[in-house]
């Protein structure tokens, strides 16, 4: 299903975007947690892009509320998206991924605007 969604996205992703990739080769050969800040909403599609680019799908740690919208929760589902509950206690999301997923995920727990 995330193939299918990419070859989608990836043609418009091209169109909208003047890619210079940097620093792609310092990414290690194995499975790894990337951990990208994002000030837009956009910003997630654009790394799972660069990602998908290097032959790398990515399964991103997303907030469990997306999960419960109808057409967005079957795509999170249905391309292997994991799912982080926040308002729990603790600030620990557990999951065990396979070894060859690559995870970004963004340091803040969702989009900030500064005044």
């Amino acid at each position: 299903m995330f193939a299918v969604l990419a070859g989608l996205a990836r043609p418009l992703m091209n169109v909208l975007m003047a890619k210079k990739w940097e620093g792609t080769d310092k990414l290690p050969a194995g499975g790894f947690i990337a951990a990208p800040n994002h000030c837009t909403e956009i910003d997630p599609i654009v790394v799972g892009h660069m990602l998908y680019n290097m032959k790398r799908p990515p399964h991103f740690l997303a907030k469990a509320g997306l999960f419960k919208a109808p057409v967005l929760g079957s795509l999170l589902r249905a391309t292997n998206q994991i799912p982080v509950e926040r308002s729990t206690t603790g600030r620990t999301a557990r999951c065990k991924p396979p070894r060859k997923w690559w995870m970004p995920a963004a340091p803040s727990s969702s989009i900030r605007r500064v005044p």
